[in-house]
């Protein structure tokens, strides 16, 4: 665990915000998300958990990677501040759905690092083919 920052993800077929509970909802966790043609795009969403320890704000990359470790996503989540109030630990949690061109099977590696390339988490998650 990073000293300051620490950091989940995870796949799903949907998150939704329910601002009246302070809470996501995340229906149907994938490790693995089947497309009928390539290219495709996807059409999934990632929920992001950063933990602060210490501190009460920084910034975050999230990347995806390819089987070819090509970057195919990415997005730098800076401004990131403590939403919660004593004694709940101190952080934040993010859903987006990144959009990327799909070519071929494979697991794509979501990545979060710190502004210092640390990585903080990791979720792998495979890509296949489907025919229906």
């Amino acid at each position: 665990m990073h000293a300051e920052i620490s950091g989940q993800l995870l796949i799903a077929d949907q998150v939704v915000d329910n601002y009246e509970t302070r809470a996501h909802c995340i229906q149907n966790v994938r490790n693995e998300v089947r497309l009928r043609t390539f290219p495709a795009v996807t059409l999934f969403y990632l929920w992001a958990k950063v933990l602060f320890f210490g501190v009460n704000e920084g910034v975050v990359w999230i990347k995806v990677y390819d089987s070819n470790k090509n970057v195919v996503w990415q997005k730098r989540c800076e401004g990131l501040v403590n939403k919660r109030m004593e004694p709940v630990p101190a952080g934040i949690d993010m859903a987006f759905q990144p959009r990327f061109v799909v070519h071929e099977e494979g697991i794509f590696h979501f990545v979060m690092t710190d502004e210092y390339g640390t990585t903080l988490a990791h979720y792998p998650l495979y890509i296949s083919h489907s025919e229906s």
